[in-house]
């Protein structure tokens, strides 16, 4: 009983997936490795996947990862007293995934040198990424032109259509022709919509229209920092 509860509660010793972060909508390689710290061999292994199920309704409701082919076991023939193997799987992540980590339950099944069966379980997490994506309003400018040391106003809205929400979003302004400026519009929720509203000051006459580079910059949950050159 003592070797069978060793086995089972030290089996797997952890997990890594390729690419290593996993993103919504997204195939992976999901590697478990194992170690068998008994004193006996164990033999016909299988272990089972299961994946939280996760949607809003009946018709979209589906497991968090599904095998991108194939089942979702595993048959490894054997490992030895205080071996190691690992056992892998391609695996699809749901493309509605929220940003958070999903836990996987993992039966196995496995006999002792006696072909007594043992049965056990474990889990692992696997935290999944959400791509941000957003769309911008046409800009409004007013006035169409100004002189050297005048502003002139420019406005568009923000459009959140990702899953995540945007935290500490700034917009911006940089250009040959103008003074350099930033607008804080702050956190956008999933769906929601943000207002940029900036005074962009002339320092430098040009000859004909200038261009004005507009740099969205916005953090995760994760306080990773991401920047976009979203609009000229």
């Amino acid at each position: 009983v003592g070797s069978e509860m060793c086995i089972r509660d030290r089996i797997v010793t952890g997990f890594s997936t390729d690419p290593a972060e996993v993103r919504a909508g997204s195939n992976f390689k999901l590697t478990i490795h194992l170690k068998n710290t008994s004193k006996m061999k164990v033999s016909n292994m299988l272990f089972d996947l299961a994946a939280p199920t996760e949607g809003s309704d009946e018709q979209s409701t589906s497991p968090a990862f599904l095998p991108s082919s194939g089942a979702s076991s595993i048959y490894l023939d054997s490992i030895a007293p205080n071996g190691t193997a690992d056992i892998s799987i391609e695996l699809n992540a749901k493309a509605d995934l929220l940003q958070k980590p999903y836990s996987m339950d993992l039966s196995m099944k496995y006999e002792d040198p006696n072909a007594t069966q043992v049965e056990g379980s474990s889990s692992i997490s696997i935290p999944v990424k959400q791509d941000a994506r957003f769309e911008f309003s046409d800009f409004e400018i007013s006035p169409q032109s100004i002189a050297v040391g005048e502003e002139a106003n420019v406005m568009c809205s923000l459009y959140n259509l990702g899953r995540i929400k945007l935290y500490n979003v700034k917009a911006t302004f940089e250009g040959k022709n103008i003074k350099k400026s930033e607008v804080f519009i702050g956190n956008v929720e999933s769906g929601a919509t943000g207002s940029i509203d900036a005074m962009l000051e002339g320092k430098k006459v040009s000859d004909g229209p200038s261009k004005v580079t507009m740099t969205l910059s916005y953090e995760d949950e994760s306080c990773l920092l991401y920047t976009s050159d979203a609009a000229d």
